[in-house]
């Protein structure tokens, strides 16, 4: 196996096991604010983790 493989495998476990992390806890947060999660909820999250992310 390449290094280079190597590295690329480990970033992409890293960034998995975070974006699994996050995902729960935004859910927590709205969920404590009283607020409905709902389809166009989730839609603009997932929005804005795409845009932050480029």
């Amino acid at each position: 196996m390449k290094e280079i493989e190597l590295y690329t495998g480990c970033r992409l476990l890293a960034a998995s096991a975070l974006y699994g992390f996050v995902l729960p806890l935004v859910e927590l947060t709205y969920k404590t604010a009283n607020q409905k999660v709902n389809y166009t909820l989730v839609m603009d999250i997932q929005i804005d983790f795409k845009i932050s992310k480029d």
